[in-house]
């Protein structure tokens, strides 16, 4: 028996990208949701009704495409729980220093 619909919590876009082509491409009805940056998202993919998540944009107060801002982003949860890279405890320590000016 194969699955009718796809719930998708994932937390990052080349993950979600991934999922969104393997559902359009079986034909599978997916439900996405997440963050991207400051924004909450839900979207519905219905394969040949509906836009993809591969294939949206968002041009909004940004300028530029959130998705990809999004994606070039540090996950909240890795400074949180375990930055392991230069670049994740450079941001850890600047929202340390800045929470307390």
């Amino acid at each position: 028996m194969s699955p009718g619909l796809v719930l998708a919590a994932l937390d990052n876009v080349p993950a979600r990208r991934y999922l969104d082509s393997r559902c359009v491409a079986n034909r599978l009805v997916m439900l996405e949701s997440g963050t991207l940056a400051s924004k909450g998202h839900v979207q519905v993919v219905l394969p040949g009704l509906s836009e993809s998540y591969g294939s949206q944009t968002d041009d909004g107060a940004t300028g530029g495409d959130l998705i990809e801002e999004a994606a070039n982003a540090i996950p909240y949860c890795t400074l949180k729980s375990f930055p392991a890279n230069v670049s994740h405890c450079i941001e850890w320590a600047r929202e340390k220093v800045s929470y307390r000016l």
